[in-house]
């Protein structure tokens, strides 16, 4: 029997409902770059706290969230390709928390072993117009944050980034676990977490997406 693709969707978008509901009461791993100072378009502090608080909506509809999550598993399966690392998908839906900081999540893109490593795996569809910041041994700053958090959330010692730069180049950097760093982070994000958990705005800084 064919299954009916009404139902499928439907089930699909309760998933999606309920990660949405669920990246609400955690700080996401795409997120600590914009209370870091150095989020992705369109993200800083101010729009993170909103969304935690009820003042915005979870947004998951961009046309760049739905490329990213289209080429996200052609990226990986290229990966796997040319270095030999088998790349786990823990599903679209799958929220690793840390044990001890429960507001402190990451939907990891793949998990992986490498030379008795485990590893977090992050894929990037990076257009032309960003592709300088992966000239080289180049990580951005952003994608450097996101990928800490994510193996401090799901307890790694390694990461990959893999992007798709332009449409058809694949590049990957290797990043290691920095723990003084990780440490760093992990007190600024609590402190932030204090603010959504007492309502407390973070302070306004001069950007676009706090300026909207």
């Amino acid at each position: 029997m064919i299954a009916d693709p009404n139902t499928i969707e439907q089930m699909a978008d309760a998933d999606l409902a309920a990660w949405l509901a669920e990246r609400r009461t955690m700080i996401g791993a795409s997120e600590s770059p914009a209370v870091l100072g150095e989020g992705y378009a369109n993200e800083s502090a101010w729009t993170v706290y909103a969304r935690k608080v009820g003042e915005a909506e979870e947004q998951a509809d961009c046309e760049a969230f739905e490329w990213g999550h289209a080429i996200q598993p052609i990226a990986l399966a290229m990966f796997s390709k040319k270095t030999g690392i088998d790349v786990h998908d823990l599903g679209p839906y799958a929220i690793q928390r840390h044990p001890e900081h429960q507001w402190l999540g990451a939907t990891l893109d793949g998990l992986a072993h490498v030379d008795g490593c485990r590893a977090v795996v992050e894929a990037k569809n990076v257009g032309q117009y960003n592709s300088r910041e992966w000239d080289e041994d180049e990580l951005p700053i952003r994608v450097q944050i996101q990928i800490q958090h994510q193996m401090l959330a799901a307890q790694a010692d390694l990461g990959f980034a893999v992007a798709c730069v332009g449409g058809n180049k694949l590049v990957w950097r290797r990043v290691e676990k920095n723990e003084r760093f990780q440490g760093a982070m992990l007190q600024h994000l609590a402190a932030f977490w204090r603010c959504v958990e007492t309502r407390t705005p973070p302070v306004l800084d001069n950007s676009q997406a706090t300026a909207r």
